[in-house]
């Protein structure tokens, strides 16, 4: 049976390429780039905020972290040419600002208290999303135990029979919060970022245009 080979194979449109290539510069690239800060990538000596997560939240929301920070990436891409008034920047950026210190302060609130953190021995710990109340047939209940003494000597590691002492909706809905507030923080700082290459940029289109008149 004799094939084509692959240089007989149509090239792609322009338009294609074009699309292809953003897709690979703005997904895999950036996201690749910005795996320490997302806590997928170890730094030594640097922890990101992604790691504290529960291990069964880490992969999904710094997944979804990465291409929320995408966005912003492309919006600077687009308006990287157009003109904005210097007040209007500082607007924004003094609104993105104050909105990512609320969200870092409200994801903090919210991390500490719906999340609890288990020594293991050594320098093993674990994190876990915690609901305000066990259910009664939870085997920390009939032995008196807090959540975090439980963990270890009475119930095991895994966090699906950790979660099994509360109700579902109850860790859902935490879940669901936190990495609501994770992503908000993350495309807040993306945002903030772009705002600060866009005025970047604008002193540098005024000396080509000087440069052109001259």
């Amino acid at each position: 049976m004799v094939t084509k080979a692959s240089s007989d194979l149509p090239a792609l449109p322009l338009t294609s390429r074009k699309l292809l290539v953003y897709l690979l510069a703005f997904t895999v690239t950036l996201g690749a780039g910005i795996g320490p800060l997302l806590g997928v990538i170890r730094v030594p000596g640097f922890i990101a905020i992604g790691e504290l997560f529960p291990l069964n939240l880490q992969r999904a929301v710094a997944a979804f972290a990465a291409f929320l920070l995408t966005l912003p990436a492309v919006g600077v891409q687009f308006f990287g040419g157009d003109r904005f008034h210097a007040g209007l920047l500082k607007a924004a950026f003094t609104i993105v600002f104050v909105a990512l210190f609320a969200g870092i302060l409200a994801l903090y609130l919210t991390y500490t208290s719906w999340v609890i953190h288990v020594e293991l021995g050594g320098s093993l710990s674990a994190a876990y999303i915690v609901g305000p109340k066990m259910l009664p047939d939870c085997v920390c209940v009939a032995r008196k135990l807090q959540i975090t003494s439980c963990i270890g000597p009475v119930l095991d590691t895994n966090p699906a029979h950790v979660e099994d002492c509360y109700p579902r909706e109850d860790i859902v809905a935490r879940k669901n919060g936190l990495s609501l507030l994770y992503f908000f923080v993350m495309f807040s700082l993306g945002v903030l970022i772009g705002l600060l290459v866009l005025r970047e940029r604008k002193p540098r289109r005024k000396r080509r245009r000087k440069m052109a008149e001259s």
